[in-house]
């Protein structure tokens, strides 16, 4: 990729980006518009404003097209179906609140909120909650938290990769469960299962946060996209 073809920013142009991909500029302009390559507006978006692409999505869209005998057709389609899969969760998980006739609320997005709820999911992870009220706390929080909480808490934190205080926390909360006890006790099994819930919400909200950024191929290296759109109901008979 040419030096000259980039801005001070980092950013590429329209022309760059087709000389990479080998299409014209209205076929990158399609890309963008279809989702598979994320705009950027260096000097505020608004008329007559050039559009730039992230040269290392782009470049990833090379290597997918060498990778899968790529067409556009195909990413977008792609690109499609994670967004009806997003969709999708979010409908099993209010259907799965109203079985357990709980709401999830807002989470407070005032920086002091967001620093400090990400400050205690890293506390917490050496010593994971196991009571049945801070385990459907975490579960609720998990349940409210989308796309745009991780930018709130990117913001405020600089952490690139907020997600993963999350992430790691209830990994490790899952891993530890005592499954001697949940055979005989169903509050327990209960609050453990609306947990797995509010992880796999944090993963499809961190698939987003990661494609916004850098498209789909990145979102998908990251994270697991069946595992993020997984069925979720089967819980209520869970084989711990």
């Amino acid at each position: 990729m040419a030096t000259e073809s980039m801005g001070s920013n980092g950013l590429i142009d329209v022309k760059a980006a087709g000389a990479v991909l080998g299409l014209s500029p209205d076929m990158v302009y399609r890309l963008a518009r279809r989702g598979d390559l994320t705009p950027r507006y260096p000097r505020g978006k608004g008329l007559n404003v050039p559009v730039h692409f992230h040269p290392e999505e782009v470049s990833a869209l090379v290597a997918e097209r060498e990778r899968d005998d790529f067409d556009v057709k195909k990413l977008s389609s792609r690109v499609a179906q994670t967004n009806a899969l997003g969709r999708s969760l979010e409908r099993r998980v209010e259907l799965l609140e109203k079985m357990l006739n709980r709401r999830a609320w807002p989470l407070p997005t005032d920086e002091e909120s967001v620093i400090a709820l990400y400050a205690r999911a890293q506390d917490e992870q050496e010593k994971p909650a196991k009571r049945v009220s801070d385990i459907i706390e975490w579960a609720r929080i998990l349940v409210a938290m989308g796309e745009e909480y991780l930018d709130l808490t990117e913001a405020f934190t600089g952490d690139t990769e907020c997600w993963k205080a999350f992430s790691h926390l209830v990994d490790i909360m899952l891993i530890e469960a005592p499954i001697e006890r949940l055979n005989f006790d169903r509050e327990l099994e209960g609050a453990y299962g609306y947990l797995d819930v509010g992880r796999r919400n944090l993963r499809a909200a961190a698939f987003f946060f990661i494609r916004n950024r850098y498209g789909s191929h990145v979102a998908n290296q990251q994270l697991d996209a069946e595992e993020c759109h997984a069925e979720i109901l089967t819980i209520a008979s869970a084989d711990w």
